[in-house]
């Protein structure tokens, strides 16, 4: 135990993960989650709620705060964790911080409860999960409004390029809320991220013919990173159930926007476009989710092969995996920083896909 501000810290170990996954978390967010504890059912605490126990298996409160030290305590990792309205806000976290030209320092506004998540660098705050597709008419049009414009600047920039220029589109969430665009010479990148649905780039786009006749020209490559949001944010009683979401949305994607007619546009030639899977390195909290999520994609990419040969070509990068070779070969550093993956994974981008 320490204390920092007055406020008593424990060190936390995982149950069923590794010391090096071990954090440390203020008193706060254990009588937190013992509030969640008491106001959910026994099916919802098994499955999906932060469980605390200490040596005779009781629940941390004021009273029975153990002072030996060092005190682990063993958590159960929740597959669906939310942050209760009660949760305090704090001052602004950094995360990540930015060390090379990839990346860049984000502000988040910390929470009293804060995991470890592979977009973050040491711990990062936890957000409440909700199902988009309940919200408001105008909520979700200003969501979608938010990516139309982007998709319109997208437009703009391939009309500037040379008649031979083409572009490379990277469609991301706050898996790579550290990445600076401002790095990325040949590529346009679009940030949908939660509570933006992936679902909805299709009804995004279909209203916009002039940019998908100027992508099957401008645009060679299309790198598809959705699908972290969803696992972390989204409201679902499984991740099976979130994993069969976004596979759908993956293909409705690709036959809807990659899939090209015969037809020429300006006396143009469309060619055949290269779409890329990109699988979500396994770190934290939501290490099995993603990995449950990692496999779907590789399941999914023999499948999307035979349905669309010949019309698009489907190629994957395993982050995950390229992540967990540069670790056991040290040739990450021992932090294991988001600018450290994120340099893996441009490198790996610009050595197959130059």
């Amino acid at each position: 135990m320490k204390i920092i501000k007055g406020e008593k810290w424990f060190l936390v170990k995982w149950k069923n993960y590794a010391d090096s996954d071990n954090t440390w978390e203020p008193e706060s967010a254990f009588i937190e989650a013992k509030y969640m504890i008491k106001r959910m059912t026994p099916p919802q605490i098994n499955n999906s709620t932060l469980c605390v126990s200490i040596q005779s298996s009781a629940f941390l409160s004021e009273d029975n705060l153990p002072d030996e030290r060092p005190n682990e305590v063993v958590l159960t990792p929740p597959s669906v964790f939310a942050v209760s309205p009660r949760t305090p806000k704090l001052a602004v976290l950094k995360t990540p911080d930015a060390t090379s030209r990839r990346s860049r320092e984000v502000e988040n506004e910390d929470t009293s409860v804060k995991l470890a998540f592979p977009h973050a660098d040491s711990v990062a705050p936890v957000v409440e999960q909700q199902d988009p597709e309940h919200l408001s008419n105008k909520d979700i049009a200003l969501i979608k409004s938010k990516i139309d414009d982007q998709f319109s600047n997208l437009f703009n920039r391939l009309q500037g390029l040379r008649s031979n220029a083409i572009l490379n589109l990277l469609l991301v969430d706050t898996l790579l809320i550290g990445l600076n665009e401002a790095s990325l010479a040949d590529f346009f990148v679009i940030r949908a991220e939660f509570p933006f649905m992936p679902s909805w780039l299709i009804n995004v786009l279909s209203k916009k013919k002039k940019l998908l006749n100027l992508m099957s020209l401008k645009v060679n490559t299309i790198f598809y990173m959705l699908g972290y949001d969803m696992l972390r944010m989204f409201k679902a009683d499984t991740t099976e159930f979130v994993v069969n979401l976004m596979l759908r949305a993956i293909n409705d994607f690709i036959g809807t926007v990659l899939v090209l007619d015969d037809e020429e546009e300006d006396g143009e030639e469309r060619k055949m476009k290269t779409f890329v899977l990109i699988t979500i390195p396994s770190i934290g909290i939501l290490r099995d989710t993603i990995r449950v999520f990692n496999q779907g994609m590789h399941n999914e990419l023999l499948k999307l092969r035979n349905e669309y040969k010949n019309k698009v070509t489907i190629e994957l990068i395993d982050w995950e995996n390229l992540v967990d070779i540069a670790s056991k070969n040290e040739s990450l550093s021992n932090i294991n920083t988001v600018d450290d993956r994120i340099k893996l994974l441009f490198n790996e981008i610009e050595t197959r896909f130059s």
